[in-house]
Parts: C-alpha cells; structure tokens; sequence
C-alpha cells in the first residue's frame, strides 16, 4: 500500500525514548477490518488473565 503518515498505526516498543525496531506497522484499512476481532479477544483474555497486579507491565502510550 502506498505510504501515508495518515493511514499507518504504529506499535512498537521504545527503549531510552527511541523506537526500536520491536513492533508492528498496521494500515487504516487492516486495522479497520480486524477491530472487532481484536477487541473481543482482548476482553476474553482479561476475563482469563489471571496474574497479579505487580506481575503486569504498565505501558506508556505515545501520541506522535
């Protein structure tokens, strides 16, 4: 798909503030298509995850 910074969802880990190259690039139009997939898998895992609170990792979201 031709690039467009619009169009691209970016989710990768960053270390020292930088990107690295750990991650996925997702198109407008593959996220849009397995959304609903995506979040029903989600709330199937929470209702399952049975970890400590300490155990999880808190993610840091940037807007870019």
């Amino acid at each position: 798909m031709s690039w467009s910074r619009g169009s691209y969802l970016d989710i990768r880990q960053y270390k020292r503030n930088k990107p690295c190259a750990v991650g996925i690039l997702l198109h407008l139009d593959i996220i849009s298509a397995i959304l609903p997939d995506v979040i029903e898998a989600v709330r199937r895992m929470e209702k399952e995850d049975v970890r400590e609170p300490d155990k999880k990792a808190i993610p840091v979201v940037v807007h870019a």
